[in-house]
């Protein structure tokens, strides 16, 4: 620990070059110009005795400037407020003087390069591409064109048997499938969707070694909060006041994505958090039971925006008989509504569905089908006795002996009274799921029923993935849950379409987002057949004339990657290395004169060596097409192209938001 640190930072703040707009200290700009030996830089720490002492060697007659000293210091110094520095590679919970803390009623989530953005942009999932942190103070410039709005294109609407070329989007909100990086499309959907999509599912990436993604190794942990902080925040752009997002994850990152998620929504916006049992132990699974407690079980971390919300009640069926319903009402009077009660068992067994021997147990569903049919159809006149009634409604029912009487509670719900008792039907307990009435439990956050091992059918063989595919009853669950016929679900981890599908088959509107090519081929097949009435899966009750429009993001630099990345031919790569340095694609980062001049250099190179310079040279921001230089004739974009984005960002209603690109 440095003994006069304070007066060593003091010394750093009288250069303005080291100072961000709030005033706080930049050190790794501060580490640039010792690395770059900045004069005016060198002369400030010189001039004062503590920091000549420290950073400064005398060698004969002359002193020295040590810049390995200087970055040791930022490295080392955990108090240093800079998110290049303050934690190398280390993660925790911090109070707003950045001390680490076990608990604090304010906190916040610590991690590097938290206050970066991080795109996070592959159409291969095998391919490996160095990753630029894009820091929001340092390159706010960068930052602002990286995300603004992109140029859509190569557009197609997909009907019952058709499939068509369009020029322009319509509808407020079209069903939309949406190929390219998740960020880009999400901060172009804004202008559009902001404050309009009732619901977010993802099942985002896990942070796992199956992960599709090859994440920085050194910063993984790190990498992996980055992209969800940046996609977060988006996301709670475009979701309503009223709406819901859940987050299906697993143990890896549940704990740190909470603490994210309470940062960026708030923590007076968590819902819950629901555990769903994702496989059963069996087999190979069981090797490891002496070492650790196998996981069988995912999270989904669910907030709300803003408002209020109005949750739609999932029930299960029940597989047991809630022996509370042991009364019978037989009619004496239907007309005066007059009734004899009479206990349950006697009329099963005056009706030949039980023997008097027989005791009316929990698990008699199960055993006896005849009595369960009876039950279902005789709802209305089962019922069990509960304790709470009002004092007048007791006095009522008591003077109306054998009548049954109705009357409203304070929550506006129905309740039936006789003898002075409240009564329950059976009916109350009986709910329509997937199209059978069914004795019914209400649902709460720990979802049991639902099978994950066998969802390799649904949409489709050709259109499955290995692993990871959720069930479409899960995803109707969640879905009905959360919204109502025409709200906006957005996906932006389509995978395998299973969102988007569900929700065509629920008549909900959708928006998914998919950069992988295979993934998005995959959901775009599966969404093809359930538009010509697929019936794998859930129920498919879509309306006939549904459809729905995929696009991309179009490409611009992102083109030459591919090109990259699909060549293992040496005298190609080196056409696109005399390509890449007479192109705009080169980062500014890159000394031009050293790049232009190592072609010799270059051509020694193996295959790997030259795919990973070309593509680490290649300015990311240039990827895409951003939607205010369709004009551009350099990009040579179709005419088509060009009036589909314009189509994209013209607000309905009157409300050009088109203007708000130029």
């Amino acid at each position: 620990m440095y003994k006069n640190l304070e007066e060593i930072l003091s010394v750093l703040k009288t250069d303005e070059r080291l100072l961000s707009q709030n005033g706080d200290l930049l050190l790794n700009k501060s580490n640039e110009l010792a690395l770059k030996n900045d004069p005016k830089f060198i002369k400030t720490l010189f001039n004062n005795k503590t920091t000549r002492d420290y950073f400064f060697i005398d060698i004969e007659d002359m002193v020295v400037f040590n810049p390995l000293k200087f970055s040791w210091f930022l490295e080392n110094e955990a108090t240093l407020p800079d998110s290049y520095t303050s934690f190398s590679q280390e993660i925790g919970l911090i109070d707003k003087k950045k001390n680490k803390i076990l608990s604090y009623n304010d906190v916040v989530l610590s991690f590097p390069f938290k206050d970066c953005i991080l795109e996070f942009d592959s159409t291969d999932p095998d391919k490996k591409r160095e990753e630029i942190y894009f820091n929001e103070v340092l390159a706010k410039e960068e930052i602002d064109r990286l995300l603004d709005l992109k140029a859509l294109g190569n557009a197609y609407k997909y009907g019952r048997n058709s499939k068509v070329k369009i020029n322009q989007i319509t509808e407020a909100t079209d069903n939309l499938l949406i190929k390219g990086n998740n960020l880009i499309a999400m901060y172009s959907l804004l202008p559009r969707y902001k404050g309009q999509v009732k619901l977010i599912y993802w099942d985002i990436l896990y942070n796992t070694d199956n992960d599709l993604v090859n994440y920085n190794d050194s910063f993984k942990h790190s990498s992996w909060l980055v992209m969800m902080k940046n996609r977060i925040q988006v996301a709670k752009g475009l979701l309503k006041d009223d709406g819901l997002i859940f987050i299906h994850c697993d143990k890896n990152e549940d704990a740190y994505l909470k603490v994210l998620m309470d940062e960026v929504f708030g923590r007076e916006n968590y819902v819950n958090n629901i555990a769903v049992k994702s496989n059963s132990i069996s087999g190979n699974k069981t090797r490891f039971k002496e070492k650790t407690i196998l996981k069988n079980k995912d999270t989904i971390l669910v907030y709300k925006g803003n408002g209020d919300i109005k949750i739609n009640p999932q029930y299960t069926e029940k597989l047991k008989w809630d022996t509370h319903y042991n009364a019978y009402l037989d009619v004496v009077d239907e007309k005066n509504n007059i009734y004899n009660p009479r206990k349950l068992k006697d009329v099963l067994i005056e009706e030949g569905i039980i023997d008097s021997k027989t005791t009316v147990k929990e698990d008699i569903i199960n055993n006896n089908p005849e009595f369960l049919q009876f039950c279902l159809e005789n709802k209305d006149k089962i019922y069990r006795l509960v304790n709470s009634i009002p004092a007048d409604k007791k006095k009522e029912s008591l003077e109306k002996k054998y009548q049954v009487i109705s009357y409203t509670d304070s929550n506006g719900e129905t309740r039936y009274a006789l003898n002075g008792s409240r009564i329950s039907f059976l009916s109350s307990a009986v709910k329509n799921i997937n199209g059978e009435e069914k004795l019914a439990q209400l649902l709460g956050d720990l979802w049991t029923d639902i099978d994950f091992q066998n969802t390799q059918n649904e949409g489709g063989k050709e259109n499955s993935l290995p692993a990871g595919k959720k069930p479409e009853k899960l995803l109707k669950r969640i879905i009905e849950m959360a919204t109502d016929e025409d709200d906006l679900v957005l996906d932006a981890y389509s995978g395998s379409g299973t969102t988007a599908a569900v929700a065509l088959k629920l008549n909900r509107k959708f928006i998914a987002i998919e950069q992988l090519d295979k993934h998005y081929e995959i959901s775009l097949n599966r969404l093809n057949l359930v538009v010509n009435g697929d019936e794998s899966g859930i129920a498919n009750n879509m309306r006939e004339d549904s459809y729905f429009i995929s696009c991309e993001i179009l490409s611009n630099s992102q083109n030459f990657v591919e090109k990259i990345i699909a060549t293992d031919n040496h005298e190609i790569l080196n056409s696109l290395y005399e390509e890449l340095y007479n192109s705009e694609f080169v980062s500014y980062r890159i000394d031009f004169n050293n790049l232009k001049n190592g072609r010799n250099d270059f051509e020694e190179f193996s295959i790997e060596d030259k795919k990973a310079l070309l593509l680490s040279v290649i300015d990311k921001n240039t990827l895409y097409i951003n939607a205010s230089e369709i004009e551009d004739s350099s990009f040579n974009l179709r005419e088509d192209d060009k009036l589909f984005t314009k189509s994209f960002y013209k607000g309905l209603g009157g409300e050009n938001l088109w203007s708000t690109i130029y």
